[in-house]
C-alpha cells in the first residue's frame, strides 16, 4: 500500500510584464544537458542550515578553504579565517553536513541587493534587464572531494533557490573562473554581460572571472523539459534537511555585532 506523499514547492506567479521576457541560452546548453544528469540518488543525510554561531561559521571557513586550497592555492592561506562579508548585514552563510556523521560537506555565501548595491554592481556596468532588480549573489561556494560531493551542491543549490525565493529575488546571480562555469551553464545560467565578457577585480580577489545569471521562475520549467533529474530533487523531493526557514527566522543578531571594519573576524 502506497502512502508517501510528494511535497510541491511553492511557484510564484508572474505577475510582472516583464517575466515574459525570453532569456537567451549559450547555443551549447542544450546538447551538454545530458553532463549534468546523474544516476546518482540523493541521500536525505545531508543537511543545510544558516551558520549562527562561532563554531559553525569555522566549520564553514575549514572546508572553503580546503576547497579553494585544491582550485586555486595561492588562496588557502587568505581563506584560513572569516571574511568581512560573512557577517555583513547582506549577507548569509550556508554550511552543508551528514547528519549522520557531523561531518562539514560544503559551505556557501549568498548575499543580496535589498538594501543596497553589491559590490560588483558598483564595478560592472550591467545591461538594462538587470538593472533596479533584485539580485542574490552566490559566493565560496565550496564542496568537499570525493562521492559526497555532488549530494552536497545539489542541497546548497537548492538552499541558495529557496532562499532567493523567499526573499522576492528575480536574478540568481554568481560568478566563476573559465573553464569551471561550464556546470553553470548546464544548469542554465547565462552570460551577464554583452559579448560574453571575462573581467576581474576587486570583488572576485583579482582572479578573471564570468558573470552569470538564472532568473529565479525560469528555473522550474527549464529544469522540468531539460535536467528531470535536480527537477525531481528541487520541486518534487522532500528534504526536511535543508532548514532554510526555520535557520532564518531563528537568526540573532548577536552573531553579528563583533563585527567592525574591514578585515577578518576571528584571529
Amino acid at each position: 500500500m502506497k502512502s508517501n506523499t510528494t511535497a510541491v514547492a511553492y511557484q510564484p506567479k508572474k505577475s510582472y510584464s516583464d517575466m515574459l521576457e525570453q532569456k537567451k541560452f549559450p547555443a551549447n546548453l542544450a546538447s551538454s544537458r545530458t553532463d549534468v544528469a546523474s544516476t546518482e540518488i540523493f541521500q536525505p543525510t545531508v543537511e543545510v542550515k544558516l551558520v549562527r554561531t562561532e563554531e559553525s561559521l569555522e566549520r564553514a571557513v575549514d572546508v572553503r578553504r580546503a576547497s579553494y586550497g585544491r582550485h586555486t592555492p595561492e588562496m588557502e592561506a587568505l581563506l584560513r579565517v572569516p571574511e568581512r562579508l560573512d557577517l555583513a548585514p547582506e549577507a548569509v552563510v550556508f554550511v552543508a553536513t551528514d547528519s549522520n556523521t557531523g561531518r562539514t560537506l560544503g559551505s556557501m555565501r549568498v548575499l543580496t541587493n535589498v538594501n543596497g548595491p553589491l559590490e560588483f554592481e558598483t564595478s560592472v556596468e550591467l545591461p538594462e534587464r538587470y538593472r533596479n532588480s533584485n539580485i542574490s549573489l552566490v559566493q565560496r561556494l565550496s564542496i568537499v572531494a570525493g562521492p559526497n560531493g555532488l549530494h552536497a551542491k545539489k542541497a546548497l543549490f537548492k538552499a541558495f533557490y529557496l532562499y532567493s525565493l523567499a526573499m522576492q529575488i528575480e536574478w540568481m546571480f554568481l560568478y566563476t573562473p573559465p573553464p569551471r562555469d561550464k556546470l553553470f551553464f548546464r544548469l542554465g545560467f547565462a552570460p551577464v554581460l554583452d559579448g560574453d565578457s571575462v573581467i576581474s577585480g576587486a570583488f572576485s580577489d583579482g582572479r578573471a572571472v564570468r558573470l552569470l545569471a538564472l532568473r529565479v521562475w525560469d528555473v522550474e520549467p527549464l529544469w522540468r523539459n531539460e535536467i528531470p533529474e535536480w527537477h525531481q530533487f528541487f520541486f518534487k523531493q522532500y528534504t526536511p534537511g535543508i532548514k532554510i526557514f526555520s535557520s532564518v527566522s531563528n537568526w540573532t543578531k548577536s552573531f553579528r555585532q563583533p563585527v567592525a571594519g574591514d578585515g577578518p573576524i576571528l584571529s
